[in-house]
C-alpha cells in the first residue's frame, strides 16, 4: 500500500495529504476508479461506495450504462473546457492546437449541439448518429461529415473517461 494511506478492506481509505474519505472500485468495463467521497463519517462512506458498486453491478447485468441526467449540450460544454486545458503552443502528445480547438468549438456549436443538444448522453444510440449523418449527406462534403463525427467520437470518449 502506498505511504500516507490507511485503507479499510472494503475499498474505503483516508489520505494523510488530503482530508476526507476516499473510495476505490472497479467499474463495469474493468477500469479502476478512485475518488473522494462526499461523506463525513465511515458509515456514510461505506453507504456511498455500496451505492456505486450496486450501480456497477446493474450496468454489468444490463450490459450498458443506464442513462444519466446529463444532456448532450451540458457534456459538450464540459468537453470544451477539457479541450481548452489541452491546448499547447508546440505539438505534443495528448495536446491540441488552438486552431483544432476553434474547429471543434465551431463544429459543436453549429452542428452537433443543435441536433443532439436536448438528448441525454447515455440515450444517444447508433441510429441517432446514423440519422445525423443522413441529414448531413448531400449538404456538405464527406470530409466535413467525417470531421464532425470525429468530434462526436472524441466527446463520447472524453465523457466516458470524465465520469
Amino acid at each position: 500500500m502506498p505511504r500516507g494511506k490507511t485503507k479499510d478492506r472494503d475499498g474505503i481509505y483516508t489520505r494523510k495529504d488530503r482530508p476526507g474519505w476516499w473510495a476505490s472500485w472497479i467499474d463495469a468495463s474493468g477500469k479502476r476508479h478512485q475518488r473522494k467521497l462526499e461523506a463525513h463519517t465511515l458509515p456514510q462512506a461505506r453507504a456511498l461506495l455500496a451505492a456505486e458498486r450496486a450501480r456497477v453491478e446493474m450496468n454489468q447485468t444490463l450490459g450498458y450504462a443506464q442513462p444519466g441526467p446529463e444532456t448532450f449540450s451540458e457534456a459538450a460544454a464540459r468537453f470544451l473546457g477539457y479541450q481548452k486545458r489541452r491546448i499547447a503552443s508546440t505539438p505534443a502528445k495528448g495536446k491540441i492546437s488552438q486552431d483544432e480547438y476553434v474547429r471543434q468549438q465551431g463544429i459543436l456549436a453549429l452542428h452537433l449541439v443543435p441536433y443532439f443538444g436536448s438528448m441525454k448522453m447515455a440515450a444517444i444510440r447508433r441510429k441517432d448518429v446514423n440519422a445525423y449523418i443522413d441529414l448531413r449527406m448531400g449538404k456538405v462534403s464527406d470530409g466535413s461529415i467525417i470531421k464532425e463525427i470525429n468530434v462526436l467520437k472524441r466527446l463520447f470518449k472524453a465523457f466516458s473517461q470524465l465520469l
